[in-house]
């Protein structure tokens, strides 16, 4: 665990990718292949440039392994949060 934050940059790619997935959820890259989302991970943020300023777009959710990979390795997995907007302003 690190106790400083740090930033990979991913992009999202087709749920295809991945082996776990829902219509709700996004597939976010793994550029080095061993930065993926691991167990703690659950919650933090993926975040886009999008118009000249960064855009929350999902919270993480689960590595989205394959058969043979490990925790770390391939696709992320997180939670679409354009897909559950209302729900968040009605917690704001």
């Amino acid at each position: 665990m690190s106790p400083e934050l740090r930033r990979l940059d991913v992009k999202l790619v087709p749920n295809a990718d991945s082996a776990m997935t829902t219509s709700k959820e996004l597939c976010v890259s793994n550029p080095d292949g061993v930065s993926g989302p691991c167990g703690g991970d659950s919650g933090g943020p993926a975040l886009v440039r999008a118009n000249g300023r960064w855009e929350l777009v999902g919270a993480t959710s689960r590595p989205g392994m394959r058969q043979r990979e490990r925790c770390g390795q391939g696709t992320g997995i997180y939670t679409d949060l354009a897909e559950h907007r209302a729900w968040v302003l009605d917690q704001l």
